[in-house]
């Protein structure tokens, strides 16, 4: 007995001495496009630094919790963009093991049936939820275990034939919440969700349902995790003493004006985690400007003063009113400002007298200009986002119809 109690108090004591190390991220939207820009440069820079974050650090795990891809069907420049960076980073650092769940904006069956050739490489593509969890558990040899959930709409998770919709998603968390109690190593638990009280971007207020997912109590999750890793609120946060939102590692609308990076967690059993966090500069800043709105025609003047090769998204602040209302014009004049220079127009920020308006504008985020760009099936997502009611599957054969459409459209030289 006294053998086994001095092997048990050095293995204790070997995990104190090395804790279990990740990055956390997440939100990646890869294939993303600004009003029509592709962002593939912004991603490879992106991507560059993780990478050698990666080869400073050696974690024990990479966890991206949700979003990778920035639509259910993504290009195949992205997906080849995502492949070539995942074997960057297992290169950079070959004994981490990968784990990459997805998101709202994601297809889970097309990103898991990409998944067994990543193994070998020790990476995980999870896109469902295993009834058995065992899928979803990953252990980190001699470190830790993760429980990598996905999204999922609260009426979609495991249950029992007789199991009441309401209340669904609460009773699978707790599940998961009491296997990880019962774990001898550091766990984490990742999740992509929206949980009440969070803020969002900018100086918006937290709404009821963000992304399809409506907001969920931190005490609904449970407390058998050492670490929740969470995914879905593009603002990088503490939820509680162990919960933490990593936010998105690029800006992805102008209402994002936080400062992005990645998250390094040292873990211990039972311990509060060691967090650290690790801005990454964007190679092209979203810039609102001015930071006061102004006329239309001060604005334009401000976009020819900008040096040429600055890099930017711009979007224009903008003072309106009955007397002088945006110009028919204003996008000819914005993008004529900027010939010949880096910097991208992308949009205006309008505000007038009328508060409601302003506001309806600024929530609207869509001007013409951004809708021309838009295909079929990101319309349909954002339908999707606000109906929540269809099976996964229900939605795939929707977005694979509207995604057929557009290629169709595409190859024939339509224009929806």
């Amino acid at each position: 007995m006294g053998g086994e109690t001095a092997l048990f108090a050095i293995f204790t004591d070997t995990l104190e001495l090395h804790p279990m190390k990740i990055i956390h991220t997440a939100d990646w939207h890869v294939g993303h496009e600004l009003y029509g820009y592709d962002r593939e440069a912004d991603f490879e820079d992106f991507f560059a630094k993780l990478v050698r974050l990666m080869a400073e650090e050696q974690p024990d795990a990479l966890l991206v919790s949700g979003d990778v891809y920035d639509s259910y069907m993504p290009s195949n420049a992205a997906v080849k963009q995502l492949n070539t960076a995942l074997l960057s980073l297992h290169e950079a650092s070959p004994e981490t093991e990968i784990i990459l769940t997805a998101g709202n904006h994601d297809s889970g069956l097309r990103l898991e049936a990409a998944a067994p050739p990543w193994l070998s490489h020790r990476i995980h593509l999870i896109g469902t939820v295993d009834p058995t969890l065992e899928r979803n558990r990953i252990e980190i040899e001699g470190k830790g275990v993760v429980m990598a959930i996905p999204f999922c709409y609260p009426a979609n998770f495991p249950h029992q034939e007789s199991d009441k919709v309401e209340g669904r998603q609460e009773r699978f968390f707790q599940r998961v919440s009491e296997q990880l109690s019962k774990e001898s190593l550091p766990t984490v638990l990742m999740a992509h969700l929206y949980l009440s009280g969070v803020q969002l971007n900018g100086t918006r207020q937290p709404r009821d349902i963000v992304g399809g997912s409506e907001a969920m109590p931190l005490s609904d999750i449970g407390t058998g995790y050492d670490y929740l890793a969470l995914g879905h609120i593009h603002r990088r946060q503490r939820v509680g003493d162990r919960a933490l939102y990593s936010g998105s590692p690029l800006p992805i609308s102008f209402d994002e004006p936080v400062e992005h990076g990645v998250l390094v967690v040292e873990l211990h059993k039972g311990k509060a985690p060691r967090v650290d966090f690790r801005a990454l500069t964007t190679a092209r800043p979203l810039l609102t400007l001015p930071e006061e709105a102004v006329s239309y025609s001060d604005a334009i003047d401000l976009l020819r003063t900008i040096d040429a090769d600055k890099q930017a998204y711009i979007r224009l602040h903008v003072k309106v009113n009955g007397d002088a209302p945006l110009p028919f014009d204003y996008l000819e004049q914005a993008t004529k400002a900027l010939e010949g220079k880096s910097a991208r127009y992308c949009t205006v920020k309008v505000e007038s007298p009328e508060s409601v308006a302003a506001e309806r504008v600024e929530q609207r985020m869509v001007s013409p200009d951004e809708l021309n760009t838009y295909t079929a099936q990101r319309i349909v997502e954002m339908y999707l986002e606000e109906h929540t009611d269809l099976s996964e599957e229900g939605r795939q054969e929707l977005l694979d119809l509207f995604g057929t459409i557009d290629e169709v459209c595409s190859q024939e030289g339509i224009t929806i």
